[in-house]
């Protein structure tokens, strides 16, 4: 029990700090101390929703987050793809989850000595939000993790500046894990 509590502490300030909901940290966590994938998905998913409605709380005086209702529509969408993606987890094979699980995570470690080109410009179409939204949704809901350490990177190339980035993804996480 003590080590549910350590990693759901240590998690809160993560998400909070880097803008994320932080289901990667917890269902790894999880999963590293021997609890199984699907045991581990409902604790991040609770704790994704909880953490990033703080998070969200806190930014929500920052003069910037007032410019991020056009991408609403990612959360939105984001919450109908949880819907698919929890539906895939409860028929997944425990392996599969693993599998895309290490395939996340070396996306999300090639991110962090890679540098992601982000445009000029600011690249805001609907449709395209709205997709990136469902995908985001699928894969963080199958994989108890609320998508922003996979939106963010997208939300970067098409030009959106960082910090804004980890507001949206905090925001999207409440969307995608409520959905989940």
């Amino acid at each position: 029990m003590f080590i549910l509590i350590a990693i759901g502490f240590l998690t809160g300030i993560l998400s909070v700090f880097f803008g994320i909901g932080g289901g990667i940290v917890i269902t790894s966590l999880m999963i590293f101390f021997g609890y199984d994938i699907k045991s581990a998905i409902p604790v991040a998913v609770f704790n994704m929703f909880i953490s990033s409605i703080i998070g969200t709380f806190l930014n929500r005086k920052d003069d910037d987050f007032k410019d991020i209702k056009e991408y609403y529509i990612i959360g939105i969408f984001g919450s109908f793809g949880a819907l698919l993606g929890g539906y895939l987890n409860s028929i997944s094979n425990e392996l599969l989850l693993m599998y895309i699980v290490i395939i996340v995570l070396l996306f999300s470690l090639t991110r962090l000595f890679v540098d992601i080109t982000t445009s000029k410009t600011s690249f805001t179409s609907k449709p395209f939000f709205a997709l990136i939204g469902a995908f985001t949704g699928i894969i963080g809901a199958l994989l108890g993790m609320g998508g922003a350490i996979v939106l963010k990177p997208i939300l970067q190339i098409v030009g959106v500046p960082l910090k804004k980035c980890s507001k949206i993804g905090l925001l999207f996480v409440i969307f995608s894990s409520s959905g989940a």
